[in-house]
């Protein structure tokens, strides 16, 4: 038995051979909500190569006109189990922070994302490099100032996840990662967001919260 290819007219099919014709995998339309479990997924870096301590209680991107200043920074979410099929069609993914009250100064953002272009994904005490990660060729940029309180929604990320999940190595129940590439260069204006980690309170840890239809 080998995995096989057939183009349908402009339709690409994935599935087996077993020398008696071409026998389509199915996937059925689903839906996957995953969110950091650990310290080791979620956490920043300073500076364009200084691994924070894990234990910040927030998550942290900060732009800045100076990539080497103390005040820039990057960040990473690593999400675990991602109950995902491989080749699944995206239809809808995007992350939840949760924020209160005392982080409200710090409510701007301006970054970046992308995907941590790999099948399965290391926490960031594996693999402390943020920015030095394998990236997506999909990228979202997130520019948005006075974000709000409580649950907030990023923008979608569809085009990450489906470039993830689309490698031939990925594997449902692998972890997914996403970077926060904060803005820098010049007349590039200090913003910087705050967001709970799960150092501050598990339940208030960052999701992913993916959506793929019938294929």
């Amino acid at each position: 038995m080998v995995e096989v290819a057939e183009k349908v007219g402009f339709e690409h099919r994935v599935g087996f051979g077993f020398g008696d014709g071409f026998h389509p995998v199915t996937i059925e339309a689903g839906s996957a909500n995953m969110q950091v479990a650990a310290s080791a997924e979620d956490c920043d870096e300073k500076q364009g190569s200084v691994m924070d301590p894990i234990t910040y209680v927030y998550v942290y991107p900060a732009s800045y006109a100076v990539q080497t200043n103390e005040r820039y920074r990057c960040s990473i979410l690593i999400f675990p189990n991602c109950q995902i099929p491989k080749k699944a069609n995206i239809t809808s993914a995007l992350m939840q922070f949760f924020r209160r009250w005392p982080l409200d100064p710090a409510h701007d953002m301006n970054v970046d994302l992308y995907g941590n272009l790999v099948a399965d994904a290391k926490n960031a005490t594996d693999e402390p490099d943020i920015t030095g990660r394998a990236r997506t060729t999909a990228t979202v940029e997130w520019a948005e100032d006075g974000i709000g309180l409580n649950w907030i929604n990023s923008p979608s990320i569809v085009d990450i996840i489906q470039e993830i999940v689309d490698q031939g190595t990925w594997e449902s129940g692998n972890a997914i990662a996403i970077l926060f590439i904060a803005k820098y260069g010049t007349g590039i204006p200090w913003k910087q967001f705050q967001a709970y980690a799960w150092d501050t309170d598990p339940d208030w840890a960052a999701k992913l919260l993916v959506q793929w239809g019938a294929s």
